[in-house]
């Protein structure tokens, strides 16, 4: 899994509960909703933008009884690529908001369950966005079970469709946007074959799991042994390129190339054909696999 962090962050949840609150209000849905959650002790600002760990708190808190429909009609509309959140600003403008914009202010390319699929939107006719999503939102906590939590911020997961659809209503304990910098899980090769670097069937993908808690959670629920078993002929891959870019080999491209790459890292980049550096796996499919394998044949020291 990979973090969504971006540094922005706290930024782009107010946009989003700006956008959420001023439609509510010229849906005329605001008093409602905010007037049933202060029967439960909360606000709909503080339901909008709470943590994880306080979605957590809320779904226990909060019993899914009467819940206001309006929830759910506010996230259909954000999430409907060709209608948004529309609503006027102060000056009178017309703004249209949805998950498109969301999307693409957190940055996001790559599903952060999976790290295997692109999640970017394509060129769509349509009256606002130009653009139509070819991703969906998981709910964290299912909008069937918890309503009231179905605009709820760090409980829309952009995901792609498969881990959508095979999470479905399974719960998982590890969010995105939980991850700090925690490695759940690290990809290994084993050889089986004296033949490994022409045949990738001799090779095989190993996840090691760090937190035995992920691997019982996001990691059967996803399966993610199963898919990642699959991908053995990125590490055969990776040990070629290894066998043929040794370290002289490196320093010869840098010294002769410097005009084209700031680095020796943007070297390495090139050679394994994946980002490497933490920050950006979340930029392409399969860029932590890619990493792990890269770091254990020594091409990242």
């Amino acid at each position: 899994m990979i973090p969504i962090h971006p540094n922005n962050l706290n930024e782009i949840v107010e946009e989003f509960y700006q956008a959420v609150k001023s439609f509510a209000i010229s849906k005329r849905y605001y008093n409602t909703l905010n007037d049933w959650l202060a029967t439960k002790g909360h606000c709909f600002e503080q339901v909008v933008k709470a943590k994880p760990s306080e979605l957590n708190t809320l779904k226990v808190k909060i019993k899914n009884e009467g819940v206001p429909v309006e929830f759910k009609k506010i996230y259909s509309q954000f999430s409907n690529s060709s209608k948004g959140l529309r609503f006027a600003n102060a000056d009178g403008k017309i703004i249209v908001y949805s998950g498109i914009d969301l999307i693409e202010h957190l940055g996001i390319t790559v599903c952060p369950y999976c790290n295997r699929t692109y999640v970017q939107s394509i060129t769509n006719q349509n009256q606002y966005h130009k653009k139509r999503r070819t991703c969906e939102f998981d709910h964290f906590y299912p909008q069937s079970e918890y309503p009231f939590l179905a605009i709820s911020f760090y409980n829309l997961i952009p995901s792609c469709k498969t881990c959508n659809h095979i999470k479905g209503k399974n719960p998982i304990l590890f969010s995105p946007y939980e991850m700090n910098g925690e490695s759940l899980v690290e990809f290994k090769y084993n050889i089986e074959g004296i033949d490994y670097l022409t045949d990738p069937k001799q090779l095989a993908i190993e996840i090691d799991w760090k937190n035995n808690k992920f691997y019982e959670s996001n990691g059967k629920v996803f399966g993610l042994d199963d898919l990642y078993k699959n991908h053995n002929d990125i590490a055969q891959e990776i040990l070629l390129k290894r066998h043929i870019y040794n370290d002289t080999r490196i320093d010869e491209l840098w010294e002769e190339y410097k005009d084209l790459f700031s680095s020796k890292e943007e070297i390495i980049q090139m050679v394994t054909g994946n980002y490497i550096n933490e920050e950006d796996l979340g930029k392409r499919p399969l860029a932590k696999l890619t990493r792990d394998i890269a770091r254990e044949v020594k091409f990242i020291k």
